[in-house]
C-alpha cells in the first residue's frame, strides 16, 4: 500500500532526521536484519511458506527478505479447489459482493474476467478498516506474479506497491495449496503482505495491528464467499 495514503505517517518523516528518532528507527530495523542474517534471502518457494508466530517475516517472490521490516499474515482452509479459489482471488470486478475489507477494485481499462488478468497490470485499491474515523484509503497495486496451471495443486497470485519518494516497498503474495482432492476439494489459504524500507517502521507501528485484523478478515470472506457456492462470472 503506497505511504501517501496515510498522512500520519508522512508527519513523521521530518523529524526522522533527528539524532534520537534516527536511532530509534535504525533500532527497528534490527529485527528484520537479524532475521535476514540467520536466514539469507533464499529463493522464493511457495510450498514451503505458512504463517507463523506473531513477529515472523515473510519472504516475497520480487524481494525475498532483504530489507524487509514486517509482515501480516492470515492462513486458512477452504472447501473448493485451488482453481475455483485462484479465480476468485483475480475476480477484482466482484470484490464489493465479499470483500469488506477491498471492496472495490478500479482497473483502467476495465476487464471482465479472472483469465484477463495478466503481469504489470496497474489496479487502484479502496480499503476499508484500516484508517481512524472510518475513513477509506486507496492504494496503487501491480500484478508482480500469475503461477497457476490447471488443474493445480499450487497456485500462487501477487500483487504490490513501490513508493520511492518515502522509501516503501510491499508485495502481497496469495498461496493457494490442494490439501485434499475428492468432490469439493480442499484448499490451504495463505494470504499475506511483507512491507520493505525506511516507510514500514511507521506504517508498522500505526496500522500494522489494523493491517493484521483486516488481512484475516479478508481471507474470512473469501472462505465464506467460495464456500457459499458462489462462482465468479
Amino acid at each position: 500500500m503506497r505511504f501517501r495514503h496515510f498522512p500520519f505517517l508522512r508527519l513523521l518523516c521530518p523529524f526522522a532526521r533527528t539524532p534520537p528518532l534516527l536511532l530509534l528507527s535504525l533500532l527497528s530495523f534490527l529485527p528484520a536484519l537479524a532475521h535476514s542474517l540467520n536466514t539469507g534471502s533464499p529463493a522464493f518457494d511457495p510450498s514451503t511458506i505458512r504463517c507463523g508466530a506473531n513477529g515472523t517475516i515473510l519472504p516475497t517472490p520480487s524481494y525475498g527478505l532483504e530489507g524487509a521490516v514486517f509482515t501480516v499474515c492470515s492462513e486458512l482452509l477452504i472447501r473448493g479447489s485451488v482453481e475455483k479459489v485462484y479465480d476468485t482471488v483475480l475476480d477484482f470486478n466482484n470484490y464489493g459482493k465479499w470483500n469488506s475489507f477491498i471492496p472495490l477494485v478500479s482497473i483502467q481499462p476495465p476487464i471482465s474476467t479472472p483469465s484477463q488478468v495478466h503481469l504489470n497490470l496497474t489496479m487502484t485499491f479502496t480499503s476499508t478498516g484500516l484508517l481512524p474515523g472510518g475513513l477509506n484509503s486507496t492504494s496503487t497495486e501491480i500484478i508482480s506474479v500469475l503461477d497457476h496451471t490447471s488443474p493445480a495443486a499450487l497456485a500462487v497470485a501477487a500483487w504490490g506497491s513501490n513508493d520511492p519518494l518515502v522509501d516503501l516497498v510491499s508485495e502481497h503474495p496469495t498461496i493457494l495449496t490442494e490439501v485434499s482432492g475428492g468432490s469439493g476439494g480442499m484448499t490451504r489459504s495463505v494470504s499475506y503482505e511483507t512491507y520493505y524500507g525506511a516507510g514500514a517502521v511507521g506504517l508498522e507501528v500505526g496500522l500494522g495491528g489494523n493491517l493484521q485484523r483486516e488481512f484475516e478478515r479478508e481471507n474470512e470472506d473469501l472462505r465464506a464467499w467460495v464456500e457459499g457456492g458462489e462462482d465468479p462470472d
